[in-house]
């Protein structure tokens, strides 16, 4: 199984097949890990994966207690406001329905966790890679193909095509 994109998305969907006993094969175009983050909050359905795999330690450690509100004002130079919930369950409200609880951790602090564990269980990553997939008609049955290249150089390397829904390509 291909999963393109290691972010943290990608990781959890490779982490998860992989301790399926699902061979993977989780590619991204970076080299590493990106300095800037996209990603702020782990949901409580992600810490509840983190606390599976038993990292949720790890990446409670990088997160500050945040208590997330919003201050609505009627313009942007007013100092008078409300307080406004954004819709995230309080540790109470997480309590009732699951162990775990979201939590602020940037992608700069989660992503490398994943990583690790990612290498710890064995899985391979390919970093600087894109996929380059192809859809094709042949006697009107859908062939569809997928190739890898270096992302910097365009490089295809030897061996690179992959098995799509089971079909074994060229």
């Amino acid at each position: 199984m291909l999963v393109v994109g290691a972010g943290p998305a990608g990781l959890v969907a490779g982490l998860t097949l992989a301790r399926y006993g699902i061979s993977v094969l989780v590619i991204d175009k970076r080299d590493g890990v990106p300095a800037l983050s996209r990603s702020l909050v782990v949901s409580t359905r992600g810490m509840e994966l983190m606390r599976r795999w038993g990292l949720e330690d790890a990446v409670r450690a990088g997160a500050p207690e945040v208590v997330p509100r919003a201050w609505v004002t009627p313009d942007l130079a007013c100092g008078e406001g409300a307080e406004m919930s954004l819709g995230y369950p309080s540790d109470e409200e997480a309590a009732a329905v699951s162990p775990s609880r979201p939590a602020w951790a940037p992608q700069d602090h989660h992503e490398p966790i994943l990583l690790a564990y990612l290498r710890r269980i064995g899985c391979p990553l390919g970093q600087g890679f894109e996929a380059c997939l192809h859809a094709s008609s042949f006697l009107s049955r859908f062939s569809p193909s997928c190739r890898l290249r270096r992302a910097a150089s365009g490089e295809q390397p030897r061996a690179a095509a992959i098995s799509l829904w089971g079909r074994s390509l060229p």
